[in-house]
């Protein structure tokens, strides 16, 4: 009787365990573009200032993390010291459509030439929150959102690129610097075109927020060492690491008891 309370007990806490989850392999619901497509706008080279207006250390953090990810890769993102066309950014929607957005670019562009004219990139703190991305996976859509600034469309749904339509649980891949290399073969002229009224188009690229999803949950009771093992799949990875709840068993027992 006390096993199974224990086993009810725990059980749930398995369905949690989504932003925890160590996502390994490549298990996914569908093929990869091997190059990731591109969208009509680009910034003069594979070199482009943005500001930083986060008012916290832990957003500041991420957005270092990401923009040095495409630096690494080829992409040389520079922080300005006071002023850019590229702002990098975090806000709180938590209202019940705001919750369904993880981040978004909006992008103001030339559509004879393609010259990026702003782009104001943000992440949406509420839905990670809600939805208990863990730092890795704000730092994924933050270069996803990146992706998006540079020019970078989205790769297929179920996709192994940071350019997912519905990005968690990827960082760059090949297919995106791929991406990325190919709009950026060339220098783009964009001097001698002025940039009229008209000639101005804004497009915005959302990132829909992805619940986390452990399903196929297992549990194993050890007696002798009085550990717990939960296993199970998680969305967009192979498997979810294995977990000891050796404190959490002996609080269930002893509230059982």
């Amino acid at each position: 009787m006390k096993r199974n309370k224990i086993l009810a007990s725990v059980s749930t806490v398995a369905l949690a365990l989504g932003a925890l989850a160590t996502f390994g392999g490549n298990h996914v619901d569908a093929a990869t573009k091997s190059i990731t497509p591109a969208l009509p706008y680009r910034y003069k080279t594979d070199t482009a200032y943005f500001l930083d207006k986060s008012t916290s250390a832990h957003y500041k953090g991420v957005w270092n993390s990401a923009t040095n990810a495409w630096k690494k890769n080829g992409f040389a993102w520079k922080a300005a010291a006071n002023h850019s066309k590229t702002t990098l950014s975090s806000y709180s929607d938590n209202s019940a459509s705001g919750l369904n957005v993880a981040g978004y670019d909006k992008v103001q562009y030339n559509k004879t030439t393609g010259k990026i004219i702003s782009s104001e990139v943000r992440l949406n703190r509420a839905a990670f929150k809600k939805y208990g991305y863990n730092t890795a996976e704000r730092t994924n859509v933050a270069e996803h959102e990146l992706g998006h600034a540079l020019g970078l469309d989205h790769n297929l749904k179920g996709s192994v690129s940071v350019m997912n339509p519905a990005n968690r649980y990827y960082s760059i891949q090949g297919c995106d610097v791929k991406g990325m290399k190919k709009i950026y073969s060339t220098v783009a002229s964009f001097d001698s075109v002025s940039d009229n009224a008209g000639d101005i188009v804004t497009v915005v690229n959302y990132t829909p927020a992805v619940k986390s999803a452990v399903t196929a949950v297992k549990t194993s009771y050890n007696a002798k060492t009085k550990s717990l093992t939960i296993t199970g799949k998680a969305k967009g990875a192979s498997k979810v690491a294995t977990f000891l709840f050796e404190p959490l068993l002996r609080h269930q027992v002893d509230a059982c008891g």
